[in-house]
């Protein structure tokens, strides 16, 4: 009897895994990569997006594409790359997926909160990635403006004389006195001072601000472009804003 009942629960996993490989409603939402194991992968976490049947998405925040791969119709339980590539996904239970590709390896789990509406969330990888390369050049300091968040303590002696300091004209440690530029590509955002010394942070960049990173330290910025001019601005904790601004010296997209 207790064989017969181990060969039934074998019996039912299988049907429920075979079930799941061909019923790929299950796979709808988002997933984030648990492990991964790539030759060309230059991220340490990945996203997939799926929907009826459809890979929707491959994203990641901490490469050199946000968008790695969409559109992508699931066949037989594969889909491919834009170059052709082919990935097999692998079901190991309703929430946890394996996905194999050539030099590619990667477990995802389901999250367990999900977007409310997923082309939104895809619409912020996209829009991202396309601001982002509309970043890519080298930027030449050209001034420092410091404003107050709240005008109405305009004439008060103590924000008038916070005002004057230089304290907090900097861009993470760097006082920007001694920025000569910075440079912004597809890995790194980078900072060289007058001395001639280059400091490279990684970053993740959406359409209104700029997350530096330096250590486990996240610094986010806002940030604008208008007419060639690049605008940080600098944020502190009692009240003043400082905009360090910029010109495109090289653009290259």
């Amino acid at each position: 009897m207790r064989k017969f009942s181990l060969l039934f629960i074998i019996l039912l996993f299988q049907i429920s895994c075979y079930k799941h490989n061909n019923d790929l409603s299950f796979l709808n939402g988002e997933w984030s990569s648990d492990s991964l194991r790539s030759k060309k992968s230059d991220g340490w976490k990945e996203f997939l997006y799926f929907k009826n049947g459809k890979l929707l998405a491959h994203t990641t925040w901490w490469g050199k594409n946000y968008l790695i791969n969409e559109n992508q119709d699931i066949i037989k339980g594969q889909f491919q790359d834009k170059l052709g590539n082919i990935f097999k996904v692998k079901v190991i239970d309703s929430l946890n997926i394996k996905v194999i590709g050539k030099d590619y390896s990667a477990n995802f789990i389901k999250e367990s909160y999900q977007p409310e509406n997923i082309i939104s969330s895809l619409n912020e990888f996209k829009n991202s990635q396309i601001m982002r390369e509309k970043l890519y050049g080298k930027y030449k300091i050209i001034g420092i403006k410091r404003r107050l968040k709240n005008t109405d303590f305009s004439e008060n002696p103590f924000y008038k004389e916070l005002l004057k300091s230089k304290e907090f004209d900097k861009i993470i440690t760097i006082p920007a006195e001694r920025i000569d530029f910075i440079t912004i590509d597809n890995k790194r955002f980078s900072i060289t001072t007058n001395d001639g010394i280059q400091h490279k942070f990684s970053y993740i960049i959406n359409p209104q601000s700029i997350d530096l990173y330096n250590g486990d330290i996240i610094y986010p910025l806002k940030y604008q472009l208008s007419n060639n001019i690049f605008t940080l601005e600098i944020q502190d904790n009692i009240g003043i804003c400082i905009d360090i601004i910029f010109k495109i010296k090289i653009y290259k997209h």
